[in-house]
């Protein structure tokens, strides 16, 4: 991300009303170091990923709301129902054998990683 679309991004991501808390956003706790060394290398630092958090942490502070990091171990893996659905890169579709659940796989792993951090920053 480049530096003016994250400063454009920051004031309408840390000013949203969230009415079940304070909580504003969720977001993986990326080895962000490690992904910068492998194949991933150009993406990961041209994204700027690190100094995003850092905006967004210090901006949710500011703004009275909590940034809560979740660690992103099997949100991609698992299904809503917390049965476990695995799949590889390159599958992008979610379905789940067990409660029937067809969606695309980034979504379900939000709706994962949101529930992950409402848990750490004691919301139900």
């Amino acid at each position: 991300m480049r530096k003016t679309y994250k400063y454009r991004l920051y004031p309408t991501t840390t000013k949203q009303h969230v009415p079940w808390s304070r909580l504003t956003a969720a977001v993986e706790d990326l080895h962000v170091k490690g992904l910068a060394r492998g194949m991933l290398a150009k993406s990961v630092t041209d994204t700027g990923w690190s100094a995003f958090i850092d905006k967004l942490t210090y901006k949710a502070a500011r703004a009275g709301r909590v940034l809560v990091q979740v660690n992103p171990r099997g949100t991609s893996q698992a299904c809503l129902c917390g049965a476990p659905v695995p799949k590889n890169l390159s599958q992008r579709w979610h379905q789940c054998k067990q409660c029937g659940l067809s969606a695309p796989r980034d979504h379900v792993s939000a709706l994962l990683i949101l529930r992950l951090g409402r848990g750490l920053a004691g919301i139900t």
